[in-house]
């Protein structure tokens, strides 16, 4: 496929995969795949003997339920109340004849509350200090000054979320706030499986990747970008598997920033 032709696949394509564009669309570059790839990020194999194609697009992109206006725009709808949630970069799937057959793509940003105050994440009554938290497991926590932790919500007796702060809580305590303050969140789940880290790894790459921990395998994603300052980055993330009990760490900060974090949890 040649520039011309992906150019016109993308001009066409307005939107897919709980996907729409919001303003110009840019080929990256267009590289030949086979239908294992197209699987593998789309979840459908295409039929037929047709060559493929992952067309690289770079944009702005909101994802949406598909209630859109016929030039791919969100309705008001769509994002009222709502966390809209932005991508730079999709990846489009075509076959030889310019039809789009999947979509690809990750999440880089997340818009911030237009002339508002962003909604607490948890009931204030249902925050408590990290030692009187309550879990059918053994708690371990980070100890990786400057960071403290400083207070934990637990859903249930199996999950407990954990605020790492460089000073006092935002309020509302919103975990967006969390990070944009310099924080992190730290979340322990009893899980008595580990995951598969190299399944998830191949299936969502980019953005993540395998990384390690001491004594665990894990996986990772650097933070996205800021696309201006009505929009937050999307956190760098942080997963790993321990002894029946599964870590997410994450926040505003390098992805080897959270490794040296996870590398101080307590035994």
């Amino acid at each position: 496929m040649d520039e011309r032709a992906a150019q016109a696949v993308v001009e066409r394509w307005s939107g897919g995969s709980g996907l729409v564009p919001r303003g110009p669309k840019i080929v990256l570059a267009t590289r030949p795949c086979m239908a294992s790839d197209v699987e593998l990020h789309t979840g459908r194999r295409p039929l037929g003997l047709s060559p493929l194609w992952r067309v690289e697009v770079g944009g702005r992109f909101l994802r949406s339920g598909g209630l859109v206006y016929p030039s791919g725009v969100p309705f008001p709808e769509e994002l009222h109340s709502r966390t809209a949630v932005i991508a730079n970069e999709v990846w489009l799937y075509v076959d030889d004849d310019g039809d789009v057959l999947g979509v690809y793509w990750w999440p880089d940003a997340v818009r911030r509350p237009i002339a508002s105050v962003p909604r607490e994440d948890f009931p204030s009554e249902d925050v408590v200090a990290p030692a009187d938290a309550r879990v059918c497991f053994e708690l371990r926590l980070p100890d990786a000054p400057p960071w403290e932790p400083v207070a934990a919500v637990c859903p249930t007796d199996r999950e407990a979320i954990v605020f790492l702060t460089l000073g006092s809580l935002p309020d509302p305590l919103n975990e967006m706030l969390v990070f944009e303050k310099g924080g992190l969140s730290f979340r322990a789940t009893a899980e008595s499986e580990p995951p598969n880290v190299d399944a998830f790894a191949r299936t969502h790459s980019p953005p993540y990747r395998r990384v390690r921990v001491p004594g665990a395998h894990a996986i990772g994603r650097e933070p996205g970008r800021s696309l201006g300052p009505q929009t937050w980055p999307w956190p760098g993330e942080l997963r790993w598997w321990e002894a029946g009990v599964g870590y997410e760490l994450k926040g505003f900060v390098p992805l080897q920033t959270l490794q040296d974090v996870a590398a101080t949890v307590g035994p």
